[in-house]
């Protein structure tokens, strides 16, 4: 198996992770000659390619890992799948939920894997407290924010809702399930009329929970939980990067009702709050963002040699979402989120 990475922005962070757990055949493909060398170099790869033609067309190449503008995932991974290769293709899978269908169309006639990268499902915070989630019962209230300083749009030519939001319905799809309603607002941004810096989005569930999701390209906030999930029983707090998750219970615990009895009231106080009474549950040093278990499962998936679009209908599904959000913005109320995908697994 011979993988060819194609892309040299976040191409290249894709890279370093690929080579801790890969050592087979690698290619590099670029638009620049001199970075794209300079990277296969680095990464230690066989030969650097340029255009991605030149990599879908290449025969000794079996998979390729496109860490490429969304505008282009169509055009490429298209081409690439009915090309016989296994595809990677970072999230979103396309910019369209009818582009969306014309890849995973392409993979189930050429018999590929086709996989996103969406890195939530994998990372050690996440499946920890998917883990615990019996510790807060019923699910009730779900937070998540990504506040970050950027510089107007990205180079995918769109806003922060369609580029980002996928990582966070994702979230919730893991820990919460399927909502059935979007109701999305935006704040203003750098600029009047461009593609939006600022959105909340209110996701909720006829089983009766509600996600408020907040976005921003305009927020230097420090650190602050990335997700923090509620139940009828407490609470789960999940950090960026984190090494631990946090659970808090509702009701007190035994120790907790014990001092209860404590005088003066100011120190009985601090022993009944909810960093006391808080469990911390410690995760793997390795790997916490969970992009070598992406590629991992991507490379085993290959090596199979079976067709799957498992990932690609999941990622399908979290643009899905997304759109109806972005809807939910042009006419200002809630929109319907159900599924209308009729593709199937191959």
């Amino acid at each position: 198996m011979a993988v060819c990475l194609v892309g040299t922005r976040w191409g290249q962070y894709l890279g370093t992770q690929l080579r801790e757990i890969y050592s087979g055949p690698f290619f590099v493909c670029g638009r620049d000659p001199e970075r794209t060398a300079n990277i296969a170099t680095s990464l230690h790869a066989q030969a650097s390619l340029i255009g991605w033609e030149s990599a879908v067309r290449h025969p000794d190449i079996t998979a390729v890992i496109l860490a490429i503008p969304a505008h282009m995932h169509r055009e490429v991974a298209r081409a690439a799948a009915l090309a016989g290769k296994h595809v990677l293709v970072e999230k979103p899978l396309a910019t369209t939920l009818e582009d969306c269908d014309a890849v995973i169309r392409a993979a189930q006639a050429a018999g590929v894997v086709l996989a996103v990268g969406e890195n939530i499902p994998f990372r050690p915070a996440v499946r920890e407290a998917r883990r615990l989630l019996h510790h807060i019962g019923e699910p009730r209230l779900f937070f998540g924010s990504a506040l970050h300083n950027a510089h107007g749009q990205n180079d995918v030519g769109v806003g922060i809702l369609l580029d980002f939001s996928v990582h966070y319905i994702r979230a919730v799809r893991e820990l919460y399930g399927e909502p059935d309603r979007v109701y999305a607002s935006r704040a203003s941004g750098r600029t009047p009329g461009s593609a939006e810096d600022n959105v909340t989005l209110l996701l909720s569930s006829k089983a009766g929970w509600q996600a408020t999701l907040a976005f921003s390209w305009q927020a230097s906030a420090g650190r602050c939980p990335e997700f923090i999930a509620t139940g009828s029983d407490g609470a789960i707090k999940i950090w960026p990067d984190s090494g631990s998750v946090d659970v808090y219970p509702l009701e007190p615990t035994a120790w907790a009702r014990t001092v209860a009895k404590i005088r003066p009231s100011w120190l009985r106080q601090r022993f009944e709050s909810p960093e006391i009474q808080r469990r911390r549950y410690k995760l793997p040093r390795h790997d916490r963002m969970g992009y070598q278990a992406e590629i991992r499962e991507f490379l085993t998936a290959v090596k199979r040699g079976r067709p799957d679009v498992t990932s690609a209908l999941e990622a399908r599904r979290d643009l899905e979402i997304a759109m109806a959000a972005h809807s939910s913005l042009e006419c200002g109320g809630p929109v319907e989120c159900r599924s209308e995908s009729r593709l199937q697994v191959a």
